[in-house]
């Protein structure tokens, strides 16, 4: 597992991220998706925003059915997003 930090407006999740830390708040807004593929037994992600501007350039979660599934918009906060495979989805705890 890894660690990726954004300084993009758009990111793809990879199979082997972690923790993912969003600077490009300090930018823009950014948009992270999660692909449904991943949802797998014990996947998790956490998401951050590091770049302690998401009040005003909010972070927009989203699956790759563009399901909206959470956006960060307090400065540093984190997020924590798990698989749940019962449901074939994710959610956000």
């Amino acid at each position: 597992m890894s660690t990726n930090v954004v300084d993009t407006p758009s990111y793809i999740v990879r199979k082997n991220d972690k923790f993912i830390e969003v600077n490009y708040t300090t930018t823009g807004d950014c948009i992270i998706i999660i692909p449904n593929d991943q949802i797998k037994l014990g996947r998790q992600l956490e998401i951050s925003d590091t770049g302690s501007n998401a009040d005003i350039y909010h972070i927009y979660v989203y699956d790759d059915e563009s399901n909206l599934l959470f956006i960060i918009n307090e400065n540093n906060h984190s997020i924590s997003i798990k698989a749940n495979i019962d449901e074939n989805s994710w959610y956000v705890y």
